[in-house]
């Protein structure tokens, strides 16, 4: 009986160091597919992640930073109605892949409800108006975006003639709500871009 006894946790000895040379075998393969693929991914692409966690950075437009140094040429609003329908035309373009909207919907500042979370309701908007600033050549829409994690962004538009065109978008601290806290923001490097 003590001889089976010492074969049996010979053999659990032995199942146990098998089980666990086999888990560290299959995690260093899982890290090394892991690490090729970083590398891949290092390679193609200029990722900074200092401040944010692997935020790829977006040429601002010279137009943009040009009009942010005179922030006082900018108008402030604060109503849905009054964004310009070549703005709103231009926005639900822009969005239309990444939120599968073809219609722009937004609502006023601070009312509710609005989709702020991740489970969406019917026939409620997944963004709100925070600000809107307006020149002569370009439009800034501020404004915060419900989701899995809510954020609060910035859209802007050039306007010409009777049209509007998205040319950047970035997200950024709540607090950042008119043209001169985004020159601040810019000039901080605390925001993060990208493409519509």
């Amino acid at each position: 009986m003590r001889r089976l006894f010492k074969t049996l946790i010979i053999l659990l000895l032995a199942c146990v160091a098998i089980v666990l040379s086999a888990g560290a075998v299959f995690e260093w393969y899982l890290k090394r597919n892991d690490y090729r693929l970083s590398s891949k991914q290092l390679a193609t692409l200029n990722v900074e992640d200092d401040r944010r966690n692997f935020s790829l950075r977006v040429a601002i437009p010279k137009e943009l930073l040009s009009a942010l140094n005179t922030p006082g040429q900018f108008r402030l609003t604060y109503r849905v109605s009054d964004i310009p329908d070549s703005v709103k035309i231009a926005f639900a373009q822009a969005t239309q892949k990444s939120s599968q909207e073809s219609v722009f919907s937004m609502a006023d500042p601070k009312t509710w409800p609005w989709n702020a979370g991740d489970a969406l309701l019917d026939g409620l908007p997944r963004r709100r108006l925070k600000a809107l600033a307006a020149s002569a050549s370009l439009y800034l829409v501020f404004y915060e975006h419900g989701g899995f994690g809510k954020s609060d962004d910035v859209a802007v538009f050039r306007l010409s003639g009777n049209g509007a065109r998205a040319i950047w978008h970035s997200f950024l601290a709540p607090d950042v709500a008119n043209p001169t806290d985004l020159r601040n923001a810019i000039r901080g490097q605390a925001y993060g871009d990208e493409h519509y």
